[in-house]
């Protein structure tokens, strides 16, 4: 049996293999080899160098064929090259027998209706939420006019599919509901939660006063709006008032507006950008450098870097967007673009170490349900049972 996977994520290529910067490693593809024996992987691609690639995970693997489509690249190309693209992907759908698509995507939404059209069995995951990830992504209006589009019609979709996935419990449920059978799945998946981490983080809340430095960090794309790094920036400046205090940002993209920012509120001293880390050991041991994480989004689904902070026992500040009220306590959480309430809810934590710790085990325990072997049965248990129907 052969499978089919559609999604705009926007592979790296380097030497014939493909890499993505975290979102769809190998690991991911293997899950659906439990429903087939191999799989087509169809994206977008761009083209980069050995320097780059070395940043990157591994997305190539045994059983797992990359055939990206050739004539998406930009949003434009849905218009201009709309049959090659349909073209494109029914001729890789009518060769398997089983299409996974991701929303909210342009390729994912095509190869439904072609899915559809040829009669083949399709299982659709929802990832996030059209409306908040455009509305929310910077002030180009192409997003803005594009979101209301890409709303109803993955609204539409999802409504209609017979077997869906989706990465939060409740959130994109409610936003996007379906007719048919469903379940919550995170696409989070954790190798293993240490409670030695635990017992060191608490040791470390404990020893605040000995800290030269508040540490506080932000893990997102430095070219989207929607991570919160202009909500985060705009805090710090109360927050340095009363704290010796760093931001720190981890992730890829242009910094020259966040310095510009940071200038403007004359925190440009405690601002720092620590560029891209490869996935996993490295990143984990970045967490462990910070004292608190933001995550300060207008726009998410699940975050991955909020359960990998929580796996870590960080304590976290965040906002009632998307699965984020999923996963944090009432009292850490603000609305989206109201800064004065992070600030807020920073000073107050940072003055109480009982709560931080309190923060630390709650996050550290939550955790433990995205661990990979207990999303893994439940999400494999449905995809059986999605393909026999």
């Amino acid at each position: 049996m052969k499978g089919a996977f559609f999604h705009d994520h926007v592979m790296k290529e380097n030497n014939g293999n493909f890499y993505s910067n975290g979102g769809l490693p190998y690991k991911v593809f293997r899950r659906y080899l439990t429903i087939c024996d191999s799989l087509i992987v169809s994206t977008r691609v761009e083209k980069v160098d050995e320097e780059i690639a070395k940043f990157l995970v591994m997305s190539s693997g045994e059983q797992v064929q990359m055939q990206p489509i050739k004539n998406y690249k930009t949003v434009p190309d849905y218009i201009i090259n709309n049959a090659k693209i349909k073209k494109e992907i029914r001729n890789i759908i009518s060769s398997v027998d089983i299409v996974i698509v991701r929303l909210p995507s342009i390729l994912g939404s095509i190869a439904f209706y072609e899915a559809k059209k040829l009669n083949k069995n399709c299982i659709v995951e929802v990832v996030g939420c059209a409306w908040d990830a455009l509305m929310n992504y910077g002030k180009d209006l192409k997003g803005k006019i594009l979101a209301p589009y890409m709303f109803f019609r993955t609204k539409r979709i999802v409504k209609n599919a017979k077997n869906v996935i989706y990465v939060t419990e409740k959130f994109l449920q409610k936003r996007y509901p379906t007719k048919g059978n469903s379940i919550g799945c995170s696409n989070v998946n954790l190798e293993r939660v240490d409670e030695k981490i635990l017992e060191e983080r608490i040791q470390k809340i404990k020893n605040l006063d000995n800290n030269k430095k508040i540490m506080i960090g932000l893990v997102g794309s430095l070219n989207v709006r929607y991570k919160g790094h202009e909500m985060a920036i705009k805090a710090l400046k109360g927050i340095s008032n009363n704290y010796d205090v760093e931001l720190h940002f981890l992730g890829k993209g242009d910094k020259e507006k966040w310095i510009k920012m940071a200038e403007k509120y004359n925190v440009k001293d405690k601002v720092f950008f620590d560029g891209v880390l490869p996935a996993g050991e490295q990143v984990y041991k970045w967490m462990d450098d910070k004292d608190i994480l933001f995550a300060p989004s207008s726009a998410e689904g699940l975050p991955r870097a909020v359960i990998e902070a929580m796996s870590r026992g960080c304590p976290i500040i965040g906002t009632r967007v998307g699965g984020i009220p999923e996963l944090l306590s009432d009292n850490v959480l603000c609305d989206k673009n109201q800064y004065k309430k992070l600030e807020e809810i920073t000073i107050k934590l940072l003055n109480d170490k009982n709560e931080m710790i309190n923060q630390s085990n709650k996050n550290f325990n939550k955790s433990k349900i995205y661990l990979k072997n207990i999303i893994d049965e439940r999400r494999e248990n449905f995809l059986k049972e999605a393909t026999k129907k």
